[in-house]
């Protein structure tokens, strides 16, 4: 029986159109959708998403991103777009958010049965900050992870965090200083660990990949879990 209270929080996404390898590669069409919008759906799937906000730069390039979230109803904060931690901070700060899960514009297959599940360890340990992602050795398949943020952590990195890849990387300097706060890494399904499996996007090659996902599982973003994508590669249907 759980003992502690689980509320929905937003999903804050990083998105722009700058991206030097694959520019403009989040309004790019992948079976009929944008990879953004792919995503958000993903997201609005996830039983402990409040809503989705997305936050992109003012950069005027980024307009484009602003138009699209503007005429599919979609929240848009506009901040740095070097500075992606002042970025999420304010944005967060705006919104009165409590605690926030960070996502990424690059990733449309987050597993959101394991964003779920992150959002329940983050408020059943009372964690400063909760992380699935591949980097802290849970060995999900790149592109599949997220993390959680208290407001007060967010906060934190935003006043000490001061180097420059602080501010690009956004959780560089709660990674650097795991022991001093209450850092939730989770665990995940033996089947989920994949740490050579790569369903983000980058490059025209993660993108191509990307088209083979979909157009091999014919159901909705919605729906498509990490099972589904997991059969693909272990049955060189996609590498």
């Amino acid at each position: 029986m759980k003992t502690f209270k689980i509320d929905k929080i937003p999903a804050v996404i990083q998105a722009r159109m700058g991206s030097t390898r694959l520019p403009g590669k989040v309004l790019m069409d992948l079976a009929g959708f944008t990879m953004l919008e792919h995503l958000i759906i993903r997201l609005c799937g996830a039983k402990n998403v409040s809503y989705v906000l997305v936050i992109t730069s003012t950069d005027k390039k980024d307009d484009e991103i602003y138009t699209f979230c503007y005429e599919k109803n979609i929240e848009c904060f506009r901040g740095s777009e070097n500075d992606v931690l002042d970025r999420y901070y304010k944005s967060a700060k705006k919104y009165n958010m409590t605690n926030l899960i960070r996502v990424t514009g690059d990733n449309p297959f987050t597993d959101i049965e394991e964003l779920d599940n992150l959002v329940e360890l983050h408020f059943q340990k009372k964690a400063d900050y909760s992380i699935n992602k591949e980097e802290t050795g849970t060995d999900l398949p790149a592109g599949a992870g997220c993390e959680v943020f208290s407001f007060e952590m967010l906060e934190e990195c935003w006043k000490k965090g001061l180097l420059p890849h602080h501010r690009e990387h956004v959780n560089d300097f709660i990674l650097e200083n795991m022991a001093v706060y209450n850092v939730c890494v989770a665990t995940v399904p033996e089947y989920k660990k994949r740490k050579n499996m790569r369903i983000t996007v980058d490059t025209h090659e993660d993108f191509e990949r990307a088209k083979n996902i979909l157009h091999l599982i014919p159901k909705p973003s919605d729906k498509i879990t990490m099972q589904d994508i997991i059969e693909l590669f272990d049955k060189k249907l996609i590498k």
